[in-house]
Protein backbone atom coordinates (compact mmCIF):
# COMPACT_ATOMS: atom_id res chain seq x y z
CA UNK A 1 0.00 0.00 0.00
CA UNK A 2 1.50 3.63 -1.03
CA UNK A 3 1.66 6.04 1.24
CA UNK A 4 -0.78 8.06 -0.94
CA UNK A 5 -3.43 5.87 -0.78
CA UNK A 6 -2.83 5.00 2.94
CA UNK A 7 -3.10 8.95 3.38
CA UNK A 8 -6.68 8.65 1.76
CA UNK A 9 -7.63 5.91 3.74
CA UNK A 10 -6.73 7.66 7.05
CA UNK A 11 -9.04 10.66 5.95
CA UNK A 12 -12.14 8.24 5.32
CA UNK A 13 -15.27 8.91 7.98
CA UNK A 14 -17.13 6.06 9.82
CA UNK A 15 -19.48 6.38 6.99
CA UNK A 16 -17.44 5.46 4.50
CA UNK A 17 -15.84 2.62 6.08
CA UNK A 18 -19.03 1.57 6.20
CA UNK A 19 -20.02 1.70 2.72
CA UNK A 20 -16.78 0.16 1.59
CA UNK A 21 -17.39 -3.11 3.40
CA UNK A 22 -20.41 -3.07 2.20
CA UNK A 23 -19.34 -2.73 -1.44
CA UNK A 24 -16.98 -5.21 -1.11
CA UNK A 25 -19.13 -7.78 0.25
CA UNK A 26 -21.33 -7.10 -2.66
CA UNK A 27 -18.19 -7.46 -4.89
CA UNK A 28 -17.30 -10.54 -3.15
CA UNK A 29 -14.02 -9.06 -2.26
CA UNK A 30 -14.05 -8.66 1.52
CA UNK A 31 -11.78 -11.21 2.70
CA UNK A 32 -8.91 -9.62 0.19
CA UNK A 33 -9.98 -6.39 1.52
CA UNK A 34 -9.32 -7.21 5.16
CA UNK A 35 -6.20 -8.97 4.04
CA UNK A 36 -4.79 -5.76 2.39
CA UNK A 37 -5.36 -2.98 4.57
CA UNK A 38 -3.84 -5.55 7.39
CA UNK A 39 -0.66 -6.91 5.55
CA UNK A 40 2.70 -4.67 5.69
CA UNK A 41 4.07 -2.24 7.55
CA UNK A 42 1.70 0.68 6.88
CA UNK A 43 -2.01 0.15 7.69
CA UNK A 44 -4.35 2.69 7.87
CA UNK A 45 -6.47 3.69 10.97
CA UNK A 46 -9.94 2.31 10.55
CA UNK A 47 -13.12 2.37 13.09
CA UNK A 48 -12.98 -1.11 15.56
CA UNK A 49 -16.33 -2.53 14.45
CA UNK A 50 -15.07 -1.94 10.62
CA UNK A 51 -12.05 -4.16 11.17
CA UNK A 52 -14.15 -6.36 13.58
CA UNK A 53 -16.42 -6.97 10.62
CA UNK A 54 -13.85 -7.26 7.69
CA UNK A 55 -11.81 -10.18 10.08
CA UNK A 56 -15.13 -11.53 10.70
CA UNK A 57 -15.60 -11.57 6.79
CA UNK A 58 -12.38 -12.59 6.51
CA UNK A 59 -12.63 -16.13 8.94
CA UNK A 60 -15.67 -16.86 7.90
CA UNK A 61 -14.58 -17.54 4.47
CA UNK A 62 -11.95 -19.44 5.45
CA UNK A 63 -13.98 -21.46 7.51
CA UNK A 64 -16.55 -22.18 4.67
CA UNK A 65 -13.51 -23.22 1.83
CA UNK A 66 -12.30 -25.75 4.17
CA UNK A 67 -15.59 -27.41 4.67
CA UNK A 68 -14.82 -26.79 0.61
CA UNK A 69 -12.15 -28.14 0.20
CA UNK A 70 -12.74 -31.41 1.83
CA UNK A 71 -15.38 -31.98 -0.62
CA UNK A 72 -13.56 -31.81 -3.19
CA UNK A 73 -10.74 -33.76 -1.88
CA UNK A 74 -13.30 -36.61 -1.18
CA UNK A 75 -14.62 -35.77 -4.94
CA UNK A 76 -11.17 -36.08 -6.36
CA UNK A 77 -9.88 -38.97 -5.11
CA UNK A 78 -13.12 -40.93 -5.96
CA UNK A 79 -12.40 -39.84 -9.57
CA UNK A 80 -8.69 -40.47 -9.59
CA UNK A 81 -9.48 -44.36 -8.50
CA UNK A 82 -12.17 -44.20 -11.35
CA UNK A 83 -8.61 -43.20 -13.61
CA UNK A 84 -11.20 -39.86 -14.59
CA UNK A 85 -8.71 -36.80 -15.17
CA UNK A 86 -9.95 -33.41 -13.90
CA UNK A 87 -9.24 -30.65 -14.01
CA UNK A 88 -9.76 -27.81 -11.07
CA UNK A 89 -11.47 -24.74 -12.34
CA UNK A 90 -11.86 -21.47 -11.06
CA UNK A 91 -12.34 -20.58 -7.37
CA UNK A 92 -11.01 -24.33 -6.65
CA UNK A 93 -7.43 -23.91 -8.14
CA UNK A 94 -7.22 -19.52 -7.88
CA UNK A 95 -7.83 -19.81 -4.06
CA UNK A 96 -4.97 -22.07 -3.41
CA UNK A 97 -2.38 -21.92 -5.72
CA UNK A 98 -3.08 -17.95 -6.93
CA UNK A 99 -3.80 -16.07 -3.93
CA UNK A 100 -1.88 -18.47 -1.57
CA UNK A 101 -4.72 -17.90 0.90
CA UNK A 102 -7.81 -19.80 0.21
CA UNK A 103 -9.63 -17.83 3.02
CA UNK A 104 -9.27 -14.38 0.40
CA UNK A 105 -11.11 -16.25 -2.65
CA UNK A 106 -14.88 -16.55 -1.88
CA UNK A 107 -16.16 -20.10 -3.82
CA UNK A 108 -19.70 -20.44 -4.26
CA UNK A 109 -19.21 -23.80 -5.74
CA UNK A 110 -16.61 -26.57 -6.95
CA UNK A 111 -16.09 -26.39 -10.18
CA UNK A 112 -14.63 -29.50 -12.02
CA UNK A 113 -13.64 -30.17 -15.64
CA UNK A 114 -13.63 -33.48 -17.15
CA UNK A 115 -13.37 -35.14 -21.00
CA UNK A 116 -16.97 -35.05 -22.63
CA UNK A 117 -16.79 -38.82 -23.02
CA UNK A 118 -16.15 -39.06 -18.80
CA UNK A 119 -19.52 -37.15 -18.27
CA UNK A 120 -21.67 -39.82 -17.61
CA UNK A 121 -19.08 -41.70 -15.75
CA UNK A 122 -18.55 -38.51 -13.06
CA UNK A 123 -22.03 -38.51 -12.68
CA UNK A 124 -23.11 -41.78 -11.43
CA UNK A 125 -19.98 -41.39 -9.31
CA UNK A 126 -21.39 -38.55 -7.61
CA UNK A 127 -24.33 -39.96 -7.68
CA UNK A 128 -23.11 -42.93 -5.80
CA UNK A 129 -21.55 -40.37 -3.77
CA UNK A 130 -25.00 -39.24 -2.39
CA UNK A 131 -25.50 -36.41 -4.76
CA UNK A 132 -28.47 -35.72 -6.66
CA UNK A 133 -29.16 -34.08 -10.08
CA UNK A 134 -32.36 -32.72 -12.05
CA UNK A 135 -32.09 -34.02 -15.11
CA UNK A 136 -31.91 -32.21 -18.72
CA UNK A 137 -35.49 -31.70 -19.64
CA UNK A 138 -36.54 -30.42 -16.14
CA UNK A 139 -33.45 -28.22 -15.57
CA UNK A 140 -34.41 -26.58 -18.91
CA UNK A 141 -38.32 -26.40 -17.92
CA UNK A 142 -37.16 -24.38 -15.09
CA UNK A 143 -34.87 -21.86 -17.38
CA UNK A 144 -37.75 -21.30 -19.78
CA UNK A 145 -37.00 -24.05 -22.79
CA UNK A 146 -39.09 -26.20 -24.22
CA UNK A 147 -37.29 -29.37 -23.10
CA UNK A 148 -38.95 -31.93 -24.32
CA UNK A 149 -37.11 -35.29 -24.72
CA UNK A 150 -33.12 -33.73 -24.35
CA UNK A 151 -30.41 -35.99 -23.91
CA UNK A 152 -26.55 -35.38 -22.61
CA UNK A 153 -25.72 -34.37 -26.23
CA UNK A 154 -28.53 -32.04 -27.15
CA UNK A 155 -27.71 -30.22 -23.88
CA UNK A 156 -24.20 -29.81 -24.18
CA UNK A 157 -24.79 -27.88 -27.60
CA UNK A 158 -26.45 -25.05 -25.01
CA UNK A 159 -24.26 -25.48 -22.34
CA UNK A 160 -20.64 -25.92 -21.12
CA UNK A 161 -21.55 -27.91 -17.99
CA UNK A 162 -24.07 -30.82 -16.47
CA UNK A 163 -27.14 -29.81 -14.54
CA UNK A 164 -25.34 -28.71 -10.99
CA UNK A 165 -25.11 -31.65 -8.90
CA UNK A 166 -26.45 -31.32 -5.01
CA UNK A 167 -26.01 -32.73 -1.64
CA UNK A 168 -27.78 -30.35 1.45
CA UNK A 169 -25.79 -28.88 3.01
CA UNK A 170 -22.71 -29.83 1.23
CA UNK A 171 -21.39 -26.75 -1.67
CA UNK A 172 -22.87 -27.66 -5.59
CA UNK A 173 -20.81 -29.39 -7.54
CA UNK A 174 -20.58 -28.37 -11.62
CA UNK A 175 -19.08 -30.63 -13.69
CA UNK A 176 -17.89 -28.87 -17.18
CA UNK A 177 -16.61 -30.56 -20.26
CA UNK A 178 -15.68 -26.95 -21.83
CA UNK A 179 -14.62 -23.38 -19.74
CA UNK A 180 -17.28 -21.60 -21.58
CA UNK A 181 -20.54 -21.31 -22.78
CA UNK A 182 -21.30 -23.43 -26.54
CA UNK A 183 -23.30 -20.84 -27.67
CA UNK A 184 -21.01 -17.74 -27.53
CA UNK A 185 -18.79 -16.85 -30.12
CA UNK A 186 -15.70 -17.80 -28.42
CA UNK A 187 -13.78 -20.89 -29.06
CA UNK A 188 -11.16 -22.14 -26.56
CA UNK A 189 -9.08 -25.08 -28.21
CA UNK A 190 -10.02 -28.15 -26.52
CA UNK A 191 -7.26 -30.18 -27.21
CA UNK A 192 -5.02 -27.71 -26.20
CA UNK A 193 -6.25 -27.25 -22.96
CA UNK A 194 -5.75 -30.66 -21.92
CA UNK A 195 -2.37 -30.90 -23.67
CA UNK A 196 -1.17 -28.11 -21.84
CA UNK A 197 -2.72 -28.46 -18.50
CA UNK A 198 -0.43 -28.68 -15.63
CA UNK A 199 -0.62 -31.05 -12.67
CA UNK A 200 -0.88 -29.67 -9.16
CA UNK A 201 -2.06 -30.62 -5.83
CA UNK A 202 -5.47 -29.12 -5.07
CA UNK A 203 -7.37 -29.69 -1.37
CA UNK A 204 -4.12 -32.48 -0.51
CA UNK A 205 -4.90 -34.35 -3.82
CA UNK A 206 -3.65 -34.67 -7.19
CA UNK A 207 -5.50 -32.91 -9.86
CA UNK A 208 -4.61 -30.42 -13.08
CA UNK A 209 -5.15 -27.33 -13.46
CA UNK A 210 -4.59 -25.33 -16.69
CA UNK A 211 -1.40 -23.25 -17.76
CA UNK A 212 -1.03 -19.93 -16.78
CA UNK A 213 -1.55 -18.21 -20.08
CA UNK A 214 -4.74 -20.56 -20.87
CA UNK A 215 -6.19 -19.73 -16.95
CA UNK A 216 -5.87 -15.79 -17.67
CA UNK A 217 -7.61 -16.11 -21.25
CA UNK A 218 -10.27 -18.09 -19.47
CA UNK A 219 -11.11 -15.35 -16.73
CA UNK A 220 -11.01 -12.77 -19.25
CA UNK A 221 -12.97 -14.61 -21.33
CA UNK A 222 -15.84 -15.73 -18.69
CA UNK A 223 -15.81 -11.84 -17.41
CA UNK A 224 -16.19 -10.43 -20.70
CA UNK A 225 -18.52 -13.26 -21.80
CA UNK A 226 -20.82 -13.51 -19.27
CA UNK A 227 -24.82 -14.46 -20.83
CA UNK A 228 -26.36 -11.97 -18.59
CA UNK A 229 -24.08 -8.92 -20.15
CA UNK A 230 -20.57 -8.67 -20.31
CA UNK A 231 -18.60 -8.16 -16.71
CA UNK A 232 -21.70 -7.98 -14.85
CA UNK A 233 -19.81 -10.23 -12.00
CA UNK A 234 -18.43 -7.03 -10.58
CA UNK A 235 -14.45 -6.40 -9.70
CA UNK A 236 -13.90 -9.97 -8.02
CA UNK A 237 -13.08 -11.36 -11.69
CA UNK A 238 -10.99 -8.25 -12.28
CA UNK A 239 -9.29 -9.18 -8.48
CA UNK A 240 -8.67 -12.96 -10.17
CA UNK A 241 -6.74 -11.64 -13.05
CA UNK A 242 -4.78 -9.16 -11.15
CA UNK A 243 -3.90 -11.98 -8.94
CA UNK A 244 -3.04 -14.19 -11.91
CA UNK A 245 -0.50 -11.99 -13.35
CA UNK A 246 1.12 -10.98 -10.16
CA UNK A 247 1.62 -15.17 -9.47
CA UNK A 248 2.59 -15.83 -12.60
CA UNK A 249 4.45 -12.63 -13.65
CA UNK A 250 7.57 -14.28 -14.69
CA UNK A 251 5.86 -16.80 -16.61
CA UNK A 252 3.68 -15.58 -19.03
CA UNK A 253 4.30 -15.95 -22.41
CA UNK A 254 2.68 -12.19 -23.45
CA UNK A 255 3.03 -13.39 -27.77
CA UNK A 256 1.60 -17.01 -26.64
CA UNK A 257 -1.36 -14.58 -24.80
CA UNK A 258 -1.91 -12.74 -27.93
CA UNK A 259 -1.92 -15.31 -30.23
CA UNK A 260 -4.35 -17.75 -28.36
CA UNK A 261 -6.49 -14.66 -27.89
CA UNK A 262 -6.79 -14.26 -31.66
CA UNK A 263 -7.40 -18.42 -32.17
CA UNK A 264 -10.08 -18.64 -29.79
CA UNK A 265 -11.68 -15.45 -31.20
CA UNK A 266 -11.58 -13.62 -27.57
CA UNK A 267 -9.13 -10.71 -28.63
CA UNK A 268 -11.72 -7.94 -27.85
CA UNK A 269 -12.78 -9.68 -24.79
CA UNK A 270 -9.22 -10.55 -23.89
CA UNK A 271 -8.11 -6.29 -24.70
CA UNK A 272 -11.05 -5.00 -22.69
CA UNK A 273 -10.44 -7.07 -19.42
CA UNK A 274 -7.09 -6.66 -18.81
CA UNK A 275 -7.54 -2.91 -19.68
CA UNK A 276 -10.32 -3.02 -17.00
CA UNK A 277 -8.22 -4.51 -14.52
CA UNK A 278 -5.15 -2.65 -15.68
CA UNK A 279 -7.09 0.85 -15.22
CA UNK A 280 -9.33 0.07 -12.11
CA UNK A 281 -6.59 -2.20 -10.34
CA UNK A 282 -3.61 -1.24 -11.27
CA UNK A 283 -2.79 -4.81 -12.95
CA UNK A 284 0.74 -5.79 -14.08
CA UNK A 285 -0.47 -5.67 -17.80
CA UNK A 286 2.03 -4.50 -20.13
CA UNK A 287 1.41 -2.32 -22.47
CA UNK A 288 2.62 -3.73 -25.80
CA UNK A 289 0.07 -6.27 -25.15
CA UNK A 290 -2.59 -3.53 -25.04
CA UNK A 291 -1.64 -2.08 -27.82
CA UNK A 292 -1.14 -5.29 -30.02
CA UNK A 293 -5.24 -6.64 -29.20
CA UNK A 294 -6.65 -2.51 -29.53
CA UNK A 295 -8.94 -3.06 -31.73
CA UNK A 296 -9.31 -0.66 -34.40
CA UNK A 297 -12.31 0.64 -33.68
CA UNK A 298 -12.16 0.73 -29.80
CA UNK A 299 -13.13 4.32 -27.85
CA UNK A 300 -13.45 5.39 -24.76
CA UNK A 301 -16.94 4.61 -24.60
CA UNK A 302 -16.58 1.07 -24.74
CA UNK A 303 -14.17 1.23 -21.51
CA UNK A 304 -16.51 3.80 -19.57
CA UNK A 305 -19.77 1.16 -20.17
CA UNK A 306 -17.50 -1.57 -18.69
CA UNK A 307 -16.39 0.31 -16.08
CA UNK A 308 -19.86 1.48 -15.24
CA UNK A 309 -21.11 -2.37 -14.93
CA UNK A 310 -18.29 -3.63 -13.16
CA UNK A 311 -19.27 -1.11 -10.46
CA UNK A 312 -22.63 -2.13 -10.30
CA UNK A 313 -21.53 -5.00 -8.45
CA UNK A 314 -24.81 -6.79 -7.39
CA UNK A 315 -26.82 -4.61 -8.54
CA UNK A 316 -26.32 -6.49 -12.06
CA UNK A 317 -26.98 -9.47 -10.14
CA UNK A 318 -30.34 -8.41 -9.21
CA UNK A 319 -30.96 -7.01 -12.55
CA UNK A 320 -30.46 -10.54 -14.10
CA UNK A 321 -34.11 -11.92 -13.80
CA UNK A 322 -34.89 -8.72 -15.73
CA UNK A 323 -32.89 -9.66 -18.36
CA UNK A 324 -33.93 -13.15 -18.49
CA UNK A 325 -37.10 -12.40 -19.04
CA UNK A 326 -36.90 -9.44 -21.44
CA UNK A 327 -34.10 -11.97 -23.73
CA UNK A 328 -37.01 -14.82 -23.22
CA UNK A 329 -40.12 -13.14 -24.12
CA UNK A 330 -38.54 -11.14 -26.77
CA UNK A 331 -39.36 -13.15 -30.00
CA UNK A 332 -41.87 -15.44 -28.00
CA UNK A 333 -45.88 -15.21 -29.30
CA UNK A 334 -47.81 -14.26 -26.20
CA UNK A 335 -49.28 -18.13 -25.92
CA UNK A 336 -45.99 -19.06 -25.50
CA UNK A 337 -45.48 -16.21 -22.63
CA UNK A 338 -48.45 -17.56 -21.13
CA UNK A 339 -46.58 -21.45 -21.01
CA UNK A 340 -43.68 -19.72 -19.79
CA UNK A 341 -45.76 -17.73 -17.31
CA UNK A 342 -47.06 -20.96 -15.90
CA UNK A 343 -44.28 -23.30 -15.83
CA UNK A 344 -42.67 -20.74 -13.86
CA UNK A 345 -45.18 -20.65 -11.57
CA UNK A 346 -45.84 -24.49 -11.09
CA UNK A 347 -42.91 -26.58 -12.02
CA UNK A 348 -43.08 -29.88 -12.23
CA UNK A 349 -43.09 -32.08 -9.00
CA UNK A 350 -39.84 -33.68 -10.23
CA UNK A 351 -38.67 -30.30 -10.44
CA UNK A 352 -39.93 -29.03 -6.87
CA UNK A 353 -38.11 -32.29 -4.90
CA UNK A 354 -35.12 -30.33 -6.14
CA UNK A 355 -36.08 -27.37 -5.14
CA UNK A 356 -37.06 -28.25 -1.86
CA UNK A 357 -34.10 -30.60 -1.52
CA UNK A 358 -31.60 -27.69 -2.83
CA UNK A 359 -33.22 -24.71 -0.31
CA UNK A 360 -34.39 -27.14 2.85
CA UNK A 361 -32.77 -29.81 2.67
CA UNK A 362 -36.44 -31.98 2.77
CA UNK A 363 -38.42 -34.60 0.60
CA UNK A 364 -41.14 -34.28 -1.21
CA UNK A 365 -43.85 -35.73 0.96
CA UNK A 366 -47.77 -36.43 -0.41
CA UNK A 367 -48.87 -33.43 1.53
CA UNK A 368 -45.67 -31.46 0.93
CA UNK A 369 -46.23 -32.13 -2.71
CA UNK A 370 -48.69 -29.50 -2.50
CA UNK A 371 -47.36 -26.88 -0.08
CA UNK A 372 -44.50 -26.61 -1.88
CA UNK A 373 -45.90 -24.42 -4.58
CA UNK A 374 -46.91 -21.89 -1.83
CA UNK A 375 -43.50 -22.02 -0.19
CA UNK A 376 -41.49 -21.24 -3.76
CA UNK A 377 -44.33 -19.15 -3.71
CA UNK A 378 -43.56 -17.05 -0.43
CA UNK A 379 -39.87 -17.36 -1.63
CA UNK A 380 -40.17 -15.81 -4.61
CA UNK A 381 -42.30 -13.22 -3.06
CA UNK A 382 -39.33 -12.35 -0.66
CA UNK A 383 -37.10 -12.06 -3.59
CA UNK A 384 -39.53 -9.26 -5.03
CA UNK A 385 -39.88 -7.58 -1.59
CA UNK A 386 -36.19 -7.45 -1.55
CA UNK A 387 -35.60 -6.42 -5.22
CA UNK A 388 -38.73 -3.45 -4.41
CA UNK A 389 -36.31 -2.01 -1.34
CA UNK A 390 -32.99 -2.18 -3.84
CA UNK A 391 -34.91 -0.12 -6.16
CA UNK A 392 -36.06 2.53 -3.82
CA UNK A 393 -32.59 2.77 -1.66
CA UNK A 394 -29.85 2.31 -4.26
CA UNK A 395 -29.59 4.15 -7.05
CA UNK A 396 -26.80 2.40 -8.31
CA UNK A 397 -29.62 -0.41 -9.51
CA UNK A 398 -31.81 2.41 -11.07
CA UNK A 399 -28.62 3.36 -13.02
CA UNK A 400 -27.94 -0.65 -14.02
CA UNK A 401 -31.32 -0.74 -14.89
CA UNK A 402 -30.79 2.30 -17.36
CA UNK A 403 -27.02 0.28 -18.47
CA UNK A 404 -29.02 -2.59 -19.67
CA UNK A 405 -28.83 -1.10 -22.85
CA UNK A 406 -25.35 -0.37 -22.80
CA UNK A 407 -24.45 -3.61 -22.05
CA UNK A 408 -26.21 -4.90 -25.25
CA UNK A 409 -24.08 -3.10 -27.28
CA UNK A 410 -20.92 -3.40 -25.47
CA UNK A 411 -21.44 -7.82 -25.78
CA UNK A 412 -22.34 -6.57 -29.92
CA UNK A 413 -18.77 -5.09 -29.86
CA UNK A 414 -17.34 -7.22 -27.92
CA UNK A 415 -18.38 -10.21 -30.07
CA UNK A 416 -17.87 -8.49 -33.24
CA UNK A 417 -14.79 -10.42 -34.53
CA UNK A 418 -14.15 -8.98 -37.87
CA UNK A 419 -10.59 -7.47 -38.03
Amino acid sequence: MTEAVRGQLDSLAESDWNGLVASSREHGVAPLLYHRLTSGPATPRMPENVLRMLREDYLINGARNALLYQDLEKLLQALRQDQVPVIALKGASLAELVYGDAALRPMGDIDIMVGKADLPRTADRLRAMGYTCKNYDLELRAMGYPGKNYDLEKWCLLFNHLPRFFKPPNPRVEIHWTILMPTRPIRPDLEGLWNRARPATIAGTGALVLSPADLLLHLCAHAGGQDMGPFCLGLRPLCDISAVLQHYEGELDWKEVAARAREWQAARCVFLALLLAKTMLAARVPEEILQSLRPGDFDDRWLATAQSIVLAGEAGEVMRPVKVFADKCATASFRDRVKRLLRTAFPAREYMAGYMDEHYSLPLTPMRSYTCYGTRGLDLMGKSVRLAWQWSTRPRLRRYARQLSQSASLQKWLENNNP
